[in-house]
């Protein structure tokens, strides 16, 4: 059974699970957090955790599997696609990831 890691992104925290952990983990985010900063906080907060593919919540409309515009409560850089290639490459860089484009 793959494992996922599960990211949570809101206002105030960005919190993450993954498969088989019992505790979730949380990070501050707030109205100056880019996209790349998210993923940032998100592989600290995994670091040690087993996981191959990621889901991301974002408080903001998805069309397509992509955010389409920007979060009102958040900072830049979540409404184009290269914040989905550095998750890929920080799964890639722990464990195989899997996403569907």
């Amino acid at each position: 059974m793959s494992a996922v890691l599960v990211v949570d992104v809101g206002g105030s925290h960005v919190k993450v699970l993954a498969s088989g952990e019992q505790e979730s983990r949380r990070a501050d985010s707030g109205p100056g957090l880019t996209a790349a900063q998210m993923v940032d906080a998100a592989k600290e907060l995994a670091a040690d955790w087993a996981w191959d593919s990621v889901s991301v919540g974002v408080p903001s409309p998805v069309h397509g599997g992509r955010v389409i515009a920007e979060p009102v409560n958040l900072g830049d850089g979540w409404a184009v696609p290269a914040w989905r290639s550095e998750a890929r490459n920080a799964g890639a860089a722990t464990s195989q990831t899997s996403s569907p484009d």
